[in-house]
């Protein structure tokens, strides 16, 4: 019992392969000619040439951006909570107190007031802030993608053809 391939909407042959198939054809580096010689239009295009044509859907990846809020966290959390930490403390450290405003006492130097100190810490924590809710929102994002779109994607590619004498790729139920 055979089953005919189907026929191509754009030439109507039936020397068609699932797209699958042709990609697994290729995706070793064959050269073969993939389009007959019976007049077909355009050059021939080795099996690996349509294979990187017909690629399946690739899923995005939630790894990098994790791996990216990591290194961003870890090279600039890090330091700007530590500075500020030390700062703040600094501020804190150095407002005058009763012993402090003694009459035989230097005076206190200048002191950074905690909210200057504050303000300065702003730029950046809103910088580091800003990065890391980008990251998360492409993490989800991704998340999201790999879960609702992508295994409709790859349903339809895995259900589409490709004809070998013009090259049209077509989902065979819909001819």
């Amino acid at each position: 019992m055979t089953f005919p391939c189907p026929q191509c909407p754009q030439c109507g042959d039936r020397f068609t392969q699932s797209l699958p198939v042709a990609y697994e054809a290729g995706a070793g580096g064959n050269t073969r000619s993939w389009r007959s010689n019976r007049g077909s239009c355009g050059t021939p295009a080795s099996e690996a040439q349509i294979a990187s044509r017909v690629t399946p859907p690739a899923r995005r990846s939630v790894i990098k951006p994790a791996l990216l809020l990591v290194v961003v966290w870890l090279f600039l959390g890090v330091p700007i909570v530590s500075v500020m930490t030390t700062a703040l403390r600094a501020a804190v450290a150095h407002t005058p107190t009763p012993v402090d405003s003694a009459p035989d006492a230097l005076p206190p130097a200048q002191p950074a007031s905690l909210a200057r100190t504050l303000v300065s810490f702003t730029p950046p924590v809103l910088v580091l802030l800003g990065v890391s809710g980008y990251l998360g929102w492409r993490m989800n994002h991704a998340r999201r993608f790999n879960r609702t779109a992508y295994p409709r994607l790859l349903a339809d590619w895995q259900a589409s053809s490709i004809c070998k004498v013009c090259g049209t790729v077509f989902r065979p139920s819909e001819t």
